[in-house]
């Protein structure tokens, strides 16, 4: 049976959307590449940091998002709004570092201010309705990275003294 017009019309528009999101995909993974390249070239003249090394981990993390999945329920260029807030937590300062556990069910959150690493619950809710604190650490400076390990069981953290910590907060997790 031949095609109809319509037809041909919608599945000529389906494949151009397809192809226009693979060439976006491809777009948006050079610019990170792009990036990556630069944060090198910046180690390799002023000296390496553990900040520019997870600029990298977070840069390529980033790449290979980009591949892995389609995102659902979120629009390019959508605003977001106070309807959109899911969850909220009064950090103890300026928050510097924010990470969802790779379940998605906690969130790891490193402070400026009071130099604390929280790991929160987003299906636990404490007495006021926020999320529940599961864990507490307190770093040794300003906690500028914080993030899950990719089984979840660990949380490793860099902080302004110069220290890298791997924490194992097994009384939270089981």
């Amino acid at each position: 049976m031949p095609e109809t017009l319509g037809e041909s019309y919608f599945a000529r528009r389906q494949e151009e959307t397809n192809s226009s999101k693979e060439n976006y995909k491809e777009r948006m993974a050079l610019e990170l590449a792009e990036k990556i390249r630069r944060i090198m070239d910046e180690m390799r003249a002023g000296g390496e940091t553990i900040e520019g090394y997870q600029r990298i981990v977070e840069l390529h993390q980033q790449i290979a998002s980009i591949f892995e999945r389609e995102t659902e329920g979120w629009e390019v260029e959508g605003r977001l709004t106070e309807e959109n807030v899911l969850a909220e937590y009064q950090a103890g300062g300026a928050v510097m570092s924010a990470n969802f556990s790779p379940d998605g069910k906690m969130v790891v959150i490193g402070s400026y201010d009071d130099g604390m690493v929280r790991v929160l619950s987003l299906e636990e809710k404490d007495e006021s309705g926020a999320p529940k604190v599961l864990a507490e650490y307190q770093a040794g400076g300003i906690v500028r990275s914080a993030n899950f390990s990719p089984d979840g069981k660990m949380v490793v953290i860099g902080s302004d003294d110069g220290m890298v910590r791997v924490l194992g907060p097994k009384y939270y997790l089981q």
